[in-house]
């Protein structure tokens, strides 16, 4: 595993040219940001998605067109995650029993296109040479990149201080699972977790834990052949674990490439609390952007 600070040259490049931008470079990364991490029951908890780079996103305004599914899932079931369209605030629900919620977005597929130059670089920061290797070998590097991308975001809430069904799989097209429960963790340690396509562990594919604030600090690993990543995470706070996978569409389709976008957002606790606070989330939101679905 390696450690990263995402202020490396090409990085910053990108982010750079994304800016200048009508939307396809900017913004890789997309999660969800409970307004708590760590509520009673009864309590209603408001939730935000973001896009963006380097643990620093634009919010993402509610939009039903986009929308396959948004629910909160818990020990009782599941219920929807409710908005108004357009809003900032992308959705509400109320904390219903003790144990983890789980708040799971899934998108309908965006489509995109990019010149060869912008897609080979956007396919080299999202760890996937196996697809600019496969253009190239097919010789495909001079042509644009046609591609559908769909987003799968999930966030852990504590609800009365239990943190019970935290690594329970959802069903979402790609999903992070987590092994370790992240409540528990000591102001950082080891976290664990699996990716899973289609409910099957996907092996031999980058994942990477980046911290959500000022400080840009990024872990990147592979997974093993169980599916599985273990990152020792520095330091408590707001953490977004994050993987793509992509594959080539089907014959006659009008995209080249199907990507899915996977993110798991929670908070590990301060050991220096009694009891982990208020996620600071909703401290400082960057204004709602129109291109709600930038890359």
């Amino acid at each position: 595993m390696t450690l990263v600070r995402r202020s490396s040259r090409i990085g910053s490049f990108v982010l750079a040219l994304g800016f200048g931008l009508a939307g396809p470079v900017r913004g890789h990364d997309f999660w969800i940001e409970p307004s708590l991490a760590d509520a009673k029951s009864g309590t209603a908890i408001d939730c935000t998605l973001r896009v963006g780079d380097f643990g620093r996103g634009d919010v993402v305004p509610r939009s039903a067109s986009h929308i396959v599914s948004f629910r909160a899932i818990d020990a009782r079931g599941e219920s929807d995650v409710e908005g108004a369209e357009g809003s900032a605030i992308a959705g509400s629900t109320t904390l219903r029993a003790a144990g983890t919620t789980v708040i799971a977005y899934d998108s309908r597929p965006t489509r995109l296109e990019l010149d060869a130059f912008r897609f080979a670089l956007y396919l080299r920061e999202a760890g996937l040479d196996a697809i600019v290797e496969e253009r190239n070998a097919r010789n495909e590097a001079r042509e644009p990149g046609r591609e559908a991308f769909a987003r799968c975001a999930k966030a852990l809430v504590r609800v009365d201080g239990d943190s019970a069904g935290f690594d329970r799989a959802i069903g979402l097209p790609l999903e992070l699972v987590p092994r370790t429960d992240p409540f528990a963790l000591d102001d950082g340690g080891s976290m664990r977790v699996a990716l899973l396509q289609d409910g099957k562990p996907v092996a031999g594919t980058r994942v990477g834990a980046t911290a959500l604030g000022a400080e840009r600090t990024s872990l990147f690993a592979n997974t093993d052949e169980h599916g599985e990543d273990t990152f020792e995470l520095p330091r408590a706070g707001r953490w977004v674990i994050h993987a793509v996978t992509m594959q080539r569409a089907e014959p006659g389709a009008d995209d080249d490439w199907r990507s899915t976008w996977a993110s798991l957002t929670f908070t590990i606790p301060s050991a220096e609390r009694a009891s982990p606070p208020a996620d600071a989330a909703s401290a400082d939101p960057a204004p709602a952007r129109e291109n709600s679905e930038d890359r």
